[in-house]
């Protein structure tokens, strides 16, 4: 189930957008998935994390795979680029390919 809402979501569209909705229709909040994520995460071994730690970490991932920027402000929702600079840091890859083609232009 959860693959194939994946597979299916509209990622170009959907910044505010729910993948998930509690039964009743209504949105997930912040407190109905806590605990429960929570107890998933001591399950898997893991240290005690925020959700919002997960998002960070999707994004510095993709900017550390060469994903760009603008991309990767998409899958994010930002509104501003600016916001998403913040993962910029994290791909110097990706900035010495640039610097390495000015080297093989002159």
């Amino acid at each position: 189930d959860l693959v194939e809402r994946l597979r299916l979501a509209d990622w170009g569209r959907g910044a505010g957008r729910r993948l998930f909705d509690r039964r009743d229709g209504a949105a997930l909040t912040r407190g109905v998935i806590k605990r429960p994520f929570w107890r998933a995460t001591e399950a898997a071994g893991l240290r005690r994390i925020r959700l919002h730690d997960m998002r960070h970490s999707y994004a510095s991932q993709l900017a550390m795979a060469g994903v760009p920027i603008t991309a990767i402000q998409r899958f994010l929702g930002h509104a501003d680029v600016r916001t998403t600079q913040r993962y910029a840091h994290l791909a110097p890859d990706a900035l010495s390919e640039y610097v390495e083609r000015l080297e093989w232009a002159g």
